[in-house]
């Protein structure tokens, strides 16, 4: 899923930025090759690690991207109201 930052975005102060944001749930054998091609289409990439037990978002850290964590897997409608809302987009 993508999102157009259309206020400021309070994670890195800049508006208009192409951010794309990626629910996890431990893909730690995945995540890598995936963020390698987005970090060559949009300007930032959003991980929201939805409870992983694995290394899913340290791995997504490691390549650049801001990781949300949740501390047990929940629904997919705060999986985005918790990455939109870092955007600085409303919920």
């Amino acid at each position: 899923m993508f999102q157009i930052c259309c206020k400021l975005c309070v994670w890195c102060g800049v508006s208009g930025l192409v951010v794309a944001l990626v629910p996890a749930f431990n893909e730690e054998r995945l995540v890598a090759s995936v963020l390698t091609r987005l970090l060559r289409e949009v300007d930032r990439v959003i991980v929201c690690d939805d409870g992983s037990v694995d290394l899913t978002g340290e791995i997504a850290e490691a390549m650049g991207a801001v990781v949300v964590r949740h501390g047990r897997n929940m629904d997919d409608v705060y999986i985005y109201r918790s990455t939109i809302l870092l955007c600085g987009g409303g919920a």
